[in-house]
């Protein structure tokens, strides 16, 4: 009597796990739908819908120059005019006609990190600090600058970001 019971509990164990592999399969499924819907959202909004600042001037302090051609190819790519000033001359113009400033949080050359702080507060214009020189911080602040921006109507009404 006691083997019987096993057997059945053995069954109703096997047709519980068989039950809940079909459920588990059902998931899966809907998840890999979900997945290739959002991938092709995603996939259209990169070719069809790139990020655009709209001509937006971006004043980069103290940016690397051994990375000016990269930078610069990827500010065109959101369709940005960039300004890489080198001293405290050039900083000022460049913050003055500048519609964004960036700056390094650790600036390698503190008096052009202060003249920009106090150029920036002269013309009320907010610094946009990026932690590293990493490119990958320079183009995330102008997606999230492009994802503000949005069209040429709205750019007034868009919040200021500070740090990254």
């Amino acid at each position: 009597m006691e083997a019987s019971s096993s057997v059945f509990s053995i069954a109703d164990e096997k047709l519980r796990l068989e039950a809940e592999l079909r459920a588990t399969r059902l998931q899966i499924k809907q998840l890999e739908a979900r997945y290739e819907a959002l991938h092709e959202d995603y996939m259209h909004a990169i070719t069809y819908e790139p990020p655009n600042l709209h001509g937006k001037v971006i004043a980069f302090v103290d940016a690397d120059s051994e990375n000016a051609l990269l930078l610069q190819a990827i500010s065109e790519h959101y369709n940005a005019k960039l300004i890489m000033p080198k001293n405290e001359d050039t900083v000022c113009y460049a913050i003055k006609v500048a519609d964004h400033v960036l700056c390094l949080e650790n600036c390698p050359n503190q008096n052009l990190c202060q003249t920009t702080y106090s150029t920036c507060a002269k013309y009320r214009k907010p610094v946009h600090v990026l932690p590293s020189e990493d490119i990958r911080h320079f183009s995330r602040q102008l997606a999230s600058l492009a994802i503000e921006v949005k069209s040429p109507e709205t750019s007034e009404l868009a919040p200021e970001i500070v740090q990254q």
